[in-house]
């Protein structure tokens, strides 16, 4: 798995099977696949004394990835095993307040990434060990948020009727292109 904006470094080994050693100079191919759709080269590199060759990638969705070496003279075509990659959403979350008076009211903001204009995202409180979806929930939009700054993001209104520290966190679902995504908690303190 990886976030959202994050690079990953694939690796591939290519190896003479008949006599055990490496194939070096070896021109490799580095394919993708995104869903249903076809193959294309998204790299191109020449293995070293090792016959290993690496490839930066950073994906923006969820992407499978496969070595593919042509042959050449003395080696047939080989492919390496499919490599998925899931890509995660990543979700902000903020307070305008970290200390409300129980029944007074708090928004909690952010960002989701990659933007997803319209869709929706989920409060989620933490009680009895685990993460609890509460009856919270936003559209991702276009539009002023509490600190000042013009951004994609959503805006969520929470109105705590207990007393004590409760923590939240945003959830955003997966996609058929993202995998899920959840913010960090952040801490309201109720009296």
């Amino acid at each position: 798995h990886l976030n959202y904006g994050q690079h990953l470094r694939l690796t591939t080994s290519l190896i003479d099977t008949t006599k055990a050693t490496p194939i070096s100079g070896a021109q490799v191919e580095l394919l993708a696949r995104h869903g249903g759709g076809s193959w294309s080269v998204v790299r191109t590199a020449t293995t070293d004394s090792f016959g290993i060759s690496r490839a930066l990638v950073s994906p923006t969705r969820n992407t499978r990835y496969e070595w593919r070496f042509a042959g050449d003279a003395t080696h047939g075509l080989t492919t390496s095993l499919v490599q998925t990659v899931t890509v995660r959403q990543v979700v902000t979350a903020h307070l305008t307040d970290h200390h409300v008076f129980r029944g007074g009211g708090v928004e909690i903001y952010g960002t989701v990434g990659p933007r997803a204009i319209g869709r929706v995202v989920y409060l989620q409180r933490w009680a009895h060990g685990r993460w609890h979806t509460v009856g919270v929930h936003g559209r991702i939009t276009r539009r002023v948020r509490p600190n000042g700054t013009h951004t994609t993001g959503y805006i969520l209104s929470v109105t705590p009727q207990r007393t004590g520290h409760l923590h939240y966190r945003v959830y955003r679902p997966a996609t058929s292109h993202n995998g899920a995504g959840s913010s960090g908690a952040v801490t309201v303190r109720v009296a």
